[in-house]
């Protein structure tokens, strides 16, 4: 499988609208939009809602506003179209079936009745008996069993290994023995493809280039790599950015503060702060520390995001955030957010003069910051933080 070279490379953000968006999936949106941009590319949003149980359209107009507040437009998505939509999973689902009969017209996926609780005992006897956990399900060999439901199981043949040139963690790969046939097609009502298979079918067929995503995706690259191989498609180039922790070096979560973009928003920081702030986690050029959008275009490329994940600093961020304020001039302010509601505000004399905003927002600079050219403030820095790793590793995953 050789990567094709795309005359115009294709982006996109994929999020799923079970719950608020993370500002962790906002800097993977923003490293995408800056590459489209960059490269005169195209960014392409895609909403994944095939988990219908946890997916609300409360959940898809959040991620739309808190897309337009950040000014990250999209050129092809769910509510201005394109040449390869629909852009919502749950209106490609007749795309996957089609695919998936294909697999199996081909004798690439079979029919599974399995249990998973007999698939779980079978596992567990292999464990007891040091052998491997491969071929677990019978039903290749001996066929479905009559009156169950199927699912579809995509059946992992070779034993060559898996490998890629990650665009920002170097080389890795798996021996494709250790990757025992999976799902790719539930056996339920629905019968709901895993995300897995949705994906790569979303992004071959809507010519996607390079798929950029966080960290926590790698497990998910060798199956794909596999299923991209089977179905015929070209391959694209794939990057994993590293994961935003918290201040104890564990995934940021709620419990290290607000995570949610509209939570920074409802108080009062300003989409250019956070823009700047998120893109730094990660990604740095030279001693520059402020970025105007314009000069993150110009500036940002994805081979300068470090490989270490960065750790989420809200004192950096509100230092980020009250120099913004302290640039951005009375006129616009006022249109940008009410800090206490999430709301436009109108343009009464406290709102011009900026009032309202949160006092922390307005404290003087940290010792050592520049008030214009941008440079670091070199006392909260920390080695690995915020910089980019130059270094390239091979790795194994699992």
């Amino acid at each position: 499988m050789t990567l094709a070279v795309p005359q115009k490379i294709r982006v996109r953000f994929a999020p799923s609208p079970t719950g608020y968006l993370h500002v962790g999936g906002v800097r993977t949106a923003l490293y995408n939009w800056l590459m489209a941009r960059a490269m005169g590319g195209t960014f392409v949003l895609r909403i994944e809602d095939t988990d219908v149980e946890r997916s609300t359209e409360d959940a898809v107009r959040a991620i739309l506003d808190g897309m337009r507040w950040l000014r990250l437009d999209w050129d092809e998505g769910p509510d201005i179209g394109g040449p390869v939509g629909p852009y919502r999973q749950l209106e490609r689902e007749g795309l996957y079936r089609e695919q998936v009969q294909r697999l199996v017209r081909e004798g690439k996926a079979y029919p599974c009745t399995c249990a998973a609780e007999e698939l779980a005992a079978r596992r567990k006897a292999a464990l007891a008996a040091k052998q491997p956990l491969r071929h677990l399900c019978p039903c290749r060999e001996q066929g479905p069993t009559t009156g169950r439901r199927q699912a579809i199981r995509f059946h992992v043949s070779g034993q060559e290994t898996v490998r890629w040139d990650d665009l920002v963690q170097g080389g890795i790969e798996v021996a494709a023995e250790e990757i025992d046939d999976f799902i790719i097609l539930r056996s339920d009502e629905r019968e709901t493809p895993v995300y897995n298979f949705a994906a790569v079918v979303d992004d071959a067929l809507m010519g996607i280039t390079h798929v950029v995503r966080g960290a926590d995706h790698i497990p998910n690259t060798p199956r794909q790599i596999l299923l991209y191989g089977a179905l015929g498609y070209p391959l694209p180039a794939f990057g994993h950015i590293p994961l935003v922790l918290g201040t104890d070096r564990e995934k940021l979560s709620k419990r290290h503060g607000d995570v949610a973009l509209q939570d920074y928003q409802a108080k009062g920081y300003l989409p250019d702060a956070l823009v700047n702030y998120l893109v730094r986690l990660g990604w740095a050029h030279g001693d520059q520390e402020i970025f105007t959008r314009d000069e993150l275009v110009a500036a940002f490329r994805l081979e300068k995001v470090g490989s270490a994940p960065g750790v989420f600093d809200h004192a950096k961020l509100d230092w980020l955030n009250a120099l913004w304020i302290r640039q951005t001039p009375a006129e616009r302010m006022a249109d940008l957010v009410a800090p206490d509601s999430g709301q436009p505000v109108r343009r009464s004399p406290a709102a011009k003069r900026g009032g309202g905003f949160h006092r922390k927002f307005l404290a003087p600079r940290p010792a050592g910051a520049h008030p214009v050219d941008g440079r670091r403030p070199g006392h909260d820095e920390q080695p690995g933080e915020h910089g980019a790793a130059t270094s390239r590793r091979r790795r194994r995953s699992s």
